[in-house]
């Protein structure tokens, strides 16, 4: 699934990971309401943040894929975070679904709208041949963020990008510039990685 493909390289790097899943998916019961996932993200914020200081203070770096944007921007737009890396992210529900979509979807998840709240840094990943969310969504959301997000442009990727240890490198991105106010290494690293562009 989804999470295997992001969070094995985590894990195995010795990150500890916290991964909740939306209500009404898997075994969750309830409805995936916007209302209802954005009291989920605070209860989980609430958890996590008890995990981080049993981790001796550790940080929370909030990772989020497609839908999962809506509600880690929300939530950065509201809480402090270590980082945030958005996969695959849109602008709204409403850019993101087909037209025949828009009769059954109540909830706009307005990024866009959100994304001036959010100063945490922050690394976008999309893939360009993305069909699900189109790949000028996520673009779009990352020059709508403040002077502190690297976009990374997977070429022949679609809406599930998983390179190899491109989380990795986004998370020693955010180190980064948590130090320096910069991305110095990402670039670099990109460089060594086919199919990778780095606009910052």
């Amino acid at each position: 699934g989804i999470a295997t493909l992001y969070m094995t390289e985590l894990i195995e790097a010795g990150y500890p990971v916290f991964i909740p899943e939306y209500r009404g998916y898997g075994p969750n019961p309830g409805f995936p309401s916007s209302e209802g996932l954005m009291k989920d993200g605070i209860g989980i914020d609430k958890y996590a943040q008890k995990l981080a200081q049993a981790n001796h203070g550790g940080h929370i770096v909030l990772l989020a894929h497609s839908l999962g944007s809506g509600i880690a921007i929300d939530m950065a737009s509201k809480f402090n975070y270590y980082g945030l890396i958005l996969i695959s992210p849109f602008t709204s529900i409403k850019d993101a679904a087909p037209d025949w979509a828009m009769n059954f979807i109540k909830d706009e998840f307005d990024n866009l709208k959100k994304m001036p709240l959010v100063d945490e840094p922050m690394m976008i990943l999309h893939g360009v041949q993305d069909r699900v969310v189109k790949y000028d969504l996520g673009f779009q959301l990352f020059l709508a963020a403040r002077k502190n997000a690297a976009f990374i442009k997977i070429d022949n990727a679609g809406h599930r990008p998983a390179p190899k240890h491109l989380i990795a490198y986004s998370l020693d991105a955010i180190k980064d510039f948590r130090r320096d106010m910069s991305f110095p290494r990402l670039r670099r690293r990109a460089s060594t990685m086919p199919n990778i562009e780095v606009l910052i």
